[in-house]
């Protein structure tokens, strides 16, 4: 029974994470245009949550997409720290 439950928490994380990613890519397309593959690779090596919240945070209030890459550049680094 434990084991499952452990399946079914790692499912539910992986889902937010997704979930997460997806929002923020589709934030980006609808406010700057389309994304170039590389911040999209870029925003789906992210797995920390956290990050992804605050990676949110900070995208949302970019003024430019170029300002939106150096906030993801960002957050890719903390997540490899």
């Amino acid at each position: 029974m434990e084991l499952m439950a452990s399946y079914e928490q790692r499912g539910t994380e992986k889902g937010k994470q997704e979930g997460k990613q997806d929002a923020i890519l589709t934030f980006l397309d609808a406010r700057f245009g389309s994304t170039t593959d590389s911040v999209q690779e870029q925003v789906c090596s992210i797995e920390d949550v956290e990050l992804l919240d605050e990676l949110s945070r900070k995208v949302f209030s970019a003024k430019s997409y170029e300002d939106a890459q150096e906030i993801i550049a960002e957050m890719v680094k903390m997540e490899n720290e």
